[in-house]
């Protein structure tokens, strides 16, 4: 192809072309044989036309680029402007395929936004390997182009709104419709319609396009107002007309409407509160339309109205029991009114409601009773809570309630509710019981003492509290009280051997539950049923053996035991049940005392007659030894019944000795 010379970019170029090597900076090689430079050809500039109105753009360059000897680096691609030195580029070219003797070479050069618009040439500079270089030569155009935005808003005329039926909204909702021209040379884009009152919620809809077009026509809506709306003044806008280049003119008015109610819409009464004389009942109006309806109120009974009662609020009296009271509720908006009502039947009245009674002692562990009396008219039903200082006892809601710990001292009453359908419930209360308070010490009572017939038990009763408590006691014998025991102490008597004797304290105070505590059982011991007296037999001199009978003692297995005594003194080492008398027991008086023992019974001693002793055996001695006769009858005597063979002092027998001594009768 022709390759036009720009002479005005040479330098530029030459400069880029040099500074990469394409052009040495000293002399040429004029012996090379290679004296041709490389020949581009242009395979494609895309786009042909760059628009850099929303910002820069981007040519990209395809080339064709032959050299026998190959050309050296990149090949330099560039956009020369209409303007005197008007540039872009230079851009490197990347050889996409084939080689450097002959190849495709792509470069893209950018275009920025600020650009001029008009054509623009695009420069190639190529060099081959000897030096030979291609001038900066225009091998194509490019268009660059900017448009000029359009800013004017769309423009508004020939608005129009109109409702239908007068705009009244008693018998149902209106349509307000609205229609507008909108021009624009760019178009419009749907436009939205706002129907708004003076206070409230909006309606809003899209227009549709009923005339012309985009660029220039007529545009309806249709805003439905819904019944309930607010009565007044209505005005109808598009918001923000705007065109399809995003040009928005401010807030257009069309004009207004005004919409009206020529009665109110009646809303559905209710009557709140409990119907039942007593209470209050409060008349609410409902939803009436329009939402300034001021009202007033009329109260009936039975179709009769109550004299007086004309506010919204109503006390039921007794003359209401049974009836049925209706509100009627007149409403009223610009002199218009409209009426609606509502009933309630009022509760009947039972015509016997008695106060509870209470029976049962009210201490900690009892059972307390309710006796409901005689409701009428029958069938009540009866439901019970008992009350602890005025609160409710959970789960105690029986006719009967056991008192626990935490009712001591507590003021006790039961409630009874009684109801019947259509009837107002009612409910009694019982006087006040107070719970006895419960002591706060009641120790156990402890017994000293031997457990044996015969003993004195002693009790301890330990300190109760809070004090003074009164104490009283009672002796038991295997659980039953002994009569006339009932003091501290207690002497064991035959009738408790073999028993378990107890001791119980009663502690009571005014006010306080009284409490009875048992002492642990003390065991007494049984009585032999036969101790005899033993018998001492055997000669009563020393030397001598003395034997002890004890006797049959009962039950059986009764263990014995000896002691023998002289003079009532126990003879140290004397404890078998035979005894020889010794020489000390001459005239003593002996006796033996038997012991019997069996676990579980009150060992019993028992003691025998005593038995004299005998003098001790004398020498022997005649009529001769004695100085006087009284000396020698004495001596007989003495030994005689004990020794028979001192007789031969009595030569004849007659119970007197030695008669042949001086003084003898």
């Amino acid at each position: 192809m022709e390759h036009r010379s720009r002479a005005w970019l040479t330098p530029a170029l030459a400069v880029v072309l040099v500074l990469v090597g394409l052009v040495p900076a000293g002399a040429a090689h004029a012996e090379e044989p290679d004296v041709d430079p490389p020949v581009v050809t242009l395979v494609d500039v895309a786009p042909a036309v760059v628009d850099v109105t929303d910002g820069p753009g981007t040519v990209e360059v395809t080339l064709e680029v032959a050299d026998a000897s190959g050309v050296a680096g990149p090949v330099q691609v560039g956009l020369a402007g209409p303007a005197q030195d008007a540039a872009l580029g230079p851009a490197d070219a990347v050889l996409t395929s084939g080689s450097a003797t002959d190849g495709t070479h792509v470069a893209e050069v950018v275009v920025p936004q600020d650009a001029e618009a008009g054509s623009w040439d695009v420069v190639v500079a190529v060099a081959d390997v000897h030096g030979n270089a291609l001038p900066a030569a225009t091998v194509g155009t490019v268009e660059v182009v900017r448009v000029v935005p359009d800013l004017q808003a769309p423009v508004l005329s020939r608005p129009v709104v109109v409702a239908s039926a007068g705009g009244d909204l008693r018998p149902g909702p209106v349509t307000v419709t609205a229609s507008f021209d909108l021009h624009d040379p760019a178009g419009v884009d749907v436009p939205t319609v706002r129907l708004a009152p003076a206070t409230g919620a909006p309606v809003e809809v899209q227009a549709t396009l009923t005339t012309g077009d985009v660029q220039g026509g007529t545009w309806t809506a249709a805003l439905p107002v819904p019944q309930g709306a607010a009565a007044g003044t209505w005005t109808a806008t598009v918001p923000a007309p705007a065109d399809l280049l995003g040009n928005t003119a401010p807030e257009q008015t069309l004009g207004t409407v005004t919409l009206r109610y020529s009665t109110p819409v009646p809303g559905a009464p209710t009557i709140t509160g409990t119907a039942r004389v007593g209470s209050t009942l409060t008349a609410d109006p409902g939803a009436w339309l329009p939402g300034d309806v001021t009202f007033a109120y009329r109260w009936l009974r039975d179709g009769k109205a109550i004299t007086g009662a004309t506010a919204r609020t109503y006390k039921v009296v007794a003359s209401d029991a049974g009836t049925t009271l209706k509100v009627e509720v007149r409403g009223t908006v610009a002199g218009a009114t409209s009426t609606a009502s509502a009933t309630r039947t009022v509760e009947r009245l039972l015509t016997a409601t008695p106060v509870p009674t209470v029976s049962g002692t009210a201490r900690v562990g009892s059972t307390l009773t309710a006796t409901a009396g005689t409701w009428k008219p029958a069938p009540v039903t009866l439901a019970y809570q008992w009350r602890r200082d005025g609160d409710p006892i959970p789960g105690a809601t029986a006719r009967t309630y056991r008192l626990v710990t935490a009712d001591a001292g507590a003021v006790i009453t039961v409630q009874v509710r009684g109801s019947r359908t259509g009837y107002t419930p009612v409910t009694r209360t019982s006087a006040a019981r107070r719970a006895e308070r419960l002591l706060t010490a009641t120790p156990v009572p402890t017994i000293s003492g031997t457990g044996r017939v015969g003993s004195r038990l002693t009790a301890s009763a330990g300190a109760w509290r809070p004090s003074p408590v009164t104490l009283t006691y009672q002796w038991r014998r295997n659980g039953a009280a002994i009569a006339g025991a009932t003091s501290r102490t207690y002497v064991l008597t035959k009738a408790d051997a073999g028993a378990s004797v107890t001791l119980s304290v009663r502690g009571a105070r005014s006010g306080y539950t009284p409490v009875t505590r048992t002492s642990a059982g003390r065991s007494v011991e049984r009585l032999l049923t036969a101790t005899p007296t033993p018998k001492i037999s055997g000669t009563r001199l020393p030397g001598k053996v003395l034997t002890a009978a004890a006797g049959s003692w009962k039950p059986t297995s009764v263990a014995l035991s000896y002691q023998w005594r002289r003079n009532g003194t126990a003879i140290s080492g004397a404890t078998g049940r035979t005894y020889t008398v010794r020489t000390a027991d001459a005239g003593a008086a002996i006796s033996v005392v038997v012991t019997g023992r069996k676990a579980g019974y009150t060992t019993v001693a028992r003691a025998s007659s005593a038995v004299r002793i005998g003098p001790a055996r004398p020498a022997d001695k005649d009529c001769a030894d004695f100085s006087t006769w009284s000396a020698a009858q004495s001596w007989f005597r003495k030994y005689f019944p004990h020794y028979g063979d001192v007789a031969r002092l009595d030569g004849d027998n007659d119970g007197i000795a030695c008669e042949s001594l001086p003084g003898a009768p």
